[in-house]
């Protein structure tokens, strides 16, 4: 609109188109305002902060390329509370009374690794099996499972040697055994390991939240993120 129409018109006339034009503008910006909001609601795959501001754990999935979106909607449903549950009977089941529980199991073997144990003493004990002997901690009645449907395994699922961990992911005990496990696993073909939950809530209070949150990052973003995402819990 040229600045000569303007001046052609009457006062109350000037009035009026500058009303009208006001409006106009305002409409527009109201509607594509309002269609960023329509669009980023229903854009599900959207990957929007969501709760992450308030949930440092989301924040560290997002760093490591998870959807936080996604994975905000997995936590609220409380998708894993029944996996991490029956871990946790599973552990108990097998005489776990404490964290880092695990077992070695090949062929008939079930060798407890007592407690935190570094590298070296795990790699006599493996070396102790892969050459035909038995460790002293063996104990065949242990009631455990080897790998079932839902398990996090790192490894070759099919090696004859698996390690199962019952882990708390705030128990600074089990963070020292995390790395000799990935020391073991880079240095044995034969050997695969399991990962499962073993939160104590009475020692750490966010144990169970930090193992719910891990099996959704593996949930939304597959079995490396998974285990990106624990590797990254048991450095803090």
């Amino acid at each position: 609109m040229s600045k000569n129409f303007i001046n052609s018109l009457s006062s109350k006339s000037a009035f009026k188109v500058g009303l009208l034009s006001g409006l106009a503008f305002a409409f527009v910006v109201g509607f594509f305002i309002l269609l960023g909001f329509v669009v980023d609601k229903d854009g599900s795959d959207n990957d929007s902060d969501g709760l992450s501001a308030a949930n440092p754990l989301v924040t560290i999935a997002k760093e490591l390329g998870v959807n936080s979106k996604k994975l905000n909607k997995c936590i609220e449903a409380d998708k894993f509370a029944d996996k991490v549950a029956a871990d946790s009977r599973g552990a108990q089941d097998a005489g776990a009374r404490g964290t880092p529980y695990n077992v070695i199991l090949s062929g008939d073997l079930k060798v407890v690794v007592p407690g935190a144990l570094p590298y070296s003493q795990v790699k006599e004990m493996l070396d102790t099996i892969i050459a035909g002997g038995t460790p002293e901690t063996n104990d065949p009645n242990l009631n455990i499972e080897g790998i079932k449907d839902g398990d996090r395994v790192l490894g070759d699922k099919d090696a004859p040697i698996t390690i199962v961990e019952f882990s708390d992911l705030d128990c600074p005990f089990c963070k020292r055994f995390h790395v000799t496990m990935h020391q073991v696993i880079d240095n044995y073909d034969n050997v695969n390991w399991v990962f499962r939950h073993f939160p104590l809530p009475q020692l750490h209070p966010d144990a169970t939240n930090k193992a719910k949150t891990a099996e959704c990052v593996g949930d939304v973003a597959g079995e490396d993120k998974f285990w990106e995402f624990v590797d990254v819990l048991s450095k803090e």
